[in-house]
């Protein structure tokens, strides 16, 4: 019985060591990935493409704000009848 339980804690302290080893090697590999391999955008670009997301951003906010008003004011009137 004794000879099982040790063999389950260092079976346990092994499957730990190699998680940790795992989670290191993961965090070392996204490190290098993100520093050397990731191409950024210039600020131009990054100027540019943050403009056509607010662009894109407002003109759905506006398109879907007055589908609301419009569907708003359907419903109302339908209500009231």
């Amino acid at each position: 019985m004794a000879g099982n339980n040790q063999q389950k804690k260092a079976t346990e302290k092994t499957s730990e060591d190699g998680a940790m080893k795992r989670l290191g090697r993961f965090l070392k590999e996204s490190y290098t990935e993100t520093r050397f391999k990731t191409t950024w955008p210039t600020k131009d670009e990054l100027k540019h493409l943050t403009a056509v997301v607010l662009m894109a951003v407002i003109l759905s906010g506006l398109y879907f704000g007055g589908l609301d008003a419009i569907y708003g004011v359907i419903i109302r009137k339908i209500a009231h009848l």
